[in-house]
């Protein structure tokens, strides 16, 4: 939607399509655009994405060219080495095979080894924390003198 917009912005038409509301087929969309292909099953398949991956479509009056489609017979893994080590900040195909073992739904890290507790663990002077109403919200940050001189000063220009 974002992208939709902008595009607007620049004076184009647009409009932005996800697959619970669309006016267009997504899935055909990208497969003629390049950005996928038909894999076995009827799904899509892109290359570096083992785990699969979301499609949001923006479509526009602007001329713009296509990729040309993913070639069928081609590996969807990296076969340069620098690439599968992880190199110029990539992330190593390892990465991948280690995210595999873990459900999607419970995220990147354990968190649910944490244990819970009532009361934190980590020290906290309940009376040396300042409470700032967030009906104030950023105006009460200046006038407390928390940005410095000058947003103190120039707070008073804006009536609250």
């Amino acid at each position: 939607m974002i992208l939709s917009g902008y595009l607007r912005w620049m004076g184009w038409q647009a409009r932005s399509h996800a697959p619970s509301a669309t006016a267009i087929d997504i899935e055909q969309l990208a497969l003629r655009a390049g950005v996928a292909r038909a894999g076995a099953g009827g799904t899509l398949e892109a290359p570096y994405l083992p785990r699969g991956f979301r499609l949001g479509v923006d479509t526009t009056d602007d001329a713009l060219a296509p990729d040309a489609p993913l070639d069928p017979a081609a590996p969807l893994t990296p076969d340069d080495p620098a690439i599968r080590d992880g190199a110029m900040g990539t992330r190593p195909l390892w990465w991948d095979e280690k995210q595999a073992e873990r459900p999607l739904y419970l995220g990147r890290y354990p968190m649910e080894r944490i244990p819970r507790r009532d009361e934190p663990s980590t020290l906290l002077l309940h009376d040396e924390i300042r409470r700032i109403p967030k009906r104030g919200n950023f105006f009460k940050h200046p006038q407390a003198g928390d940005l410095g001189d000058k947003p103190r000063r120039e707070r008073m220009r804006f009536p609250m």
